[in-house]
Formats: C-alpha cells, sequence, structure tokens
C-alpha cells in the first residue's frame, strides 16, 4: 500500500522561559518530516490541531511550513481522542511528536489514537522510508542504539525529539497560510475557512 494521504498533529506549546505560546518543538519535527515526505511521494497531508483556533502557536506551524492548520474545536466534555479520530478517518499515515509541551500531558494519546483507530504504532521515530507495502521507520533505541522496522499501513508514528529535522521559519509562509475551523455539526462535517492576517 503506497502512502496516499498524510496527517500529522500539532499542539500549542509555550515558551520555557517566558511562557508565551508558541510552537511544540517535538510537534514541529513531527510535521516537517511529514510536509517532506509527502513532498517526495507526492502524497496529500493534513495538519490537525485539536483545541483553539485562535490560539497564537498556531501560526508558527504556518511560518515552518503548513500551508494550512486545520482546528477541530474540542469542548471541556468531549473526548480529544474521538475528536481526532473522527478527523482521521482513511488517512496513511499518521505523524505525532513524542509529548506536547502544554498542560497536563502524558504522552499516551498517540497511543490512545492509534488503539481507536486500531492501527500499528511504531515509537521513537528519527526517519521514515515508504517501501513497497508499508513504510520503513530508523527507531532509536537506549545506549543510542539504532533499529530499522517495518510496518503496514496504516500506521502512526511517534517522531523522536532527537529526529535530524531542520526546522526553518519563513515569515512569507506564515502570511500566506491559513488557519481553518472544522466544526461537526449533526455528524456533519462543515469547513470554515478563516485567513491568519
Amino acid at each position: 500500500m503506497s502512502i496516499q494521504r498524510i496527517a500529522t498533529l500539532v499542539s500549542a506549546g509555550l515558551h520555557p522561559v517566558s511562557g508565551e505560546p508558541r510552537h511544540c518543538r517535538n510537534d514541529s519535527l513531527a510535521m516537517t518530516l511529514g510536509l517532506q515526505l509527502a513532498e517526495s511521494v507526492s502524497a496529500q497531508i493534513k495538519v490537525l490541531h485539536a483545541g483553539d483556533k485562535n490560539n497564537p502557536a498556531l501560526a508558527d506551524y504556518l511560518a515552518l511550513g503548513a500551508k494550512q492548520v486545520d482546528v477541530s474545536p474540542v469542548t471541556a466534555d468531549e473526548n480529544i481522542v474521538d475528536s481526532l479520530a473522527a478527523s482521521l478517518t482513511n488517512t496513511d499515515l499518521i505523524l505525532t511528536g513524542s509529548r506536547a509541551e502544554n498542560g497536563e500531558d502524558s504522552g499516551l494519546l498517540p497511543y490512545q489514537l492509534a488503539a481507536k483507530l486500531g492501527i500499528p504504532l511504531v515509537a521513537n521515530a528519527l526517519a521514515i522510508k515508504p517501501i513497497t507495502n508499508g513504510i520503513e521507520v530508523l527507531q532509536f533505541l537506549p545506549k543510542g542504539k539504532r533499529r530499522n522496522v517495518t510496518v503496514q499501513l496504516p500506521a502512526l508514528v511517534v517522531v523522536h525529539p532527537l529526529a535530524p529535522v531542520a526546522l526553518r521559519f519563513a515569515y512569507a509562509q506564515q502570511m500566506s497560510g491559513q488557519i481553518t475551523l472544522k466544526a461537526t455539526v449533526h455528524h456533519t462535517n462543515t469547513t470554515a475557512s478563516n485567513r491568519i492576517q
């Protein structure tokens, strides 16, 4: 099965010193890796955030290369895993960072999401290579060791913080990108587009 649809999940981070909203570095690595992979195999890619469309941290992901960030609003009584799973049906490859930087994040969300979707999960990924029947993942192991893992699609891959991915900010990309609000009404997905000013 070839890669046709990729999704990367991004969260709103906080600067460790100032506490100001910013991109989450772990999620940015996963997103950049996804963008590079999508370009190499001519796949569609979407960048998805569950939370507040107006969070200023989301603009960083546009600056890092995302043409659009789709936001699924999540209410206080709503299960974020259920919300994300509904948006990720028919996705071949889902990429996430290892852990968010904001709130009480346990790092369990990717595992819960993979279980909800019924797909395999590969953790601690340093690189991803498409192969004939799926992907080959270079996985980080303790004591600096590495190993290659082959997995069939669809799959969820958690990217390691040491993945050799260069993050490049571009203000022009931020200005031309879009934050798009995706709202579910009566089980029907509707999309309203709002451009960043």
